[in-house]
């Protein structure tokens, strides 16, 4: 049973680079639409003192409405990385894969991931583009106290620009918007 207290979950690689920099976008992108976004880093301190993997389980299992991975040779290779696949795949497989959204910066594939789930293309998607269509499926306000998911108009759309694999992979999925 879901205790939702995230939007959105990101898992991706914590090093220096052009990918780190993209997810860093897409974070700042989001928690400007006042949704609440888990990342690692930015949770150093609820995480002191407790065990980080129950953190990271409850967060990515039961804490969080819809769960994005971001692909790069770091996260493939990163042991704390493929923890947090592990958890989000375990959700995902539970809620027949409507909590994941799953993105690729390199041809990178995702071992355990079912082929009917498509798997972006972030070399094509602008981080704007990403975290605008998060955001609208979500139903997010614009404006508010960052907790009210009711149904809206949708943010604005400046600065979108979306692959069409990237709009037929919204269309196609049930809503992600949390329920009364």
């Amino acid at each position: 049973m879901l205790e939702v207290r995230y939007h959105v979950a990101l898992s991706a690689a914590h090093s220096v680079s052009k990918e780190s920099d993209y997810v860093a976008e897409v974070f700042r992108r989001l928690r400007f639409r006042r949704l609440n976004v888990y990342r690692a880093p930015d949770e150093i301190g609820r995480s002191w003192g407790r065990d980080r993997l129950e953190l990271a389980d409850r967060v990515f299992r039961f804490e969080s409405l819809l769960n994005v991975v971001f692909l790069s040779p770091a996260y493939m290779t990163d042991r704390w990385c493929q923890l947090e696949k592990d958890m989000i795949l375990a959700r995902a497989i539970e809620d027949n894969f409507e909590s994941i959204v799953v993105g690729r910066f390199h041809n990178a594939h995702l071992l355990g991931l079912p082929p009917p789930v498509p798997i972006l293309d972030l070399r094509v998607t602008p981080a704007p583009g990403l975290a605008a269509a998060i955001a609208e499926k979500l139903k997010a306000p614009t404006h508010g106290d960052g907790n009210d998911l009711s149904e809206t108009s949708g943010p604005p759309r400046d600065n979108e620009v979306l692959s069409d694999y990237l709009q037929r992979l919204f269309s196609a999925r049930s809503s992600w918007k949390q329920s009364d």
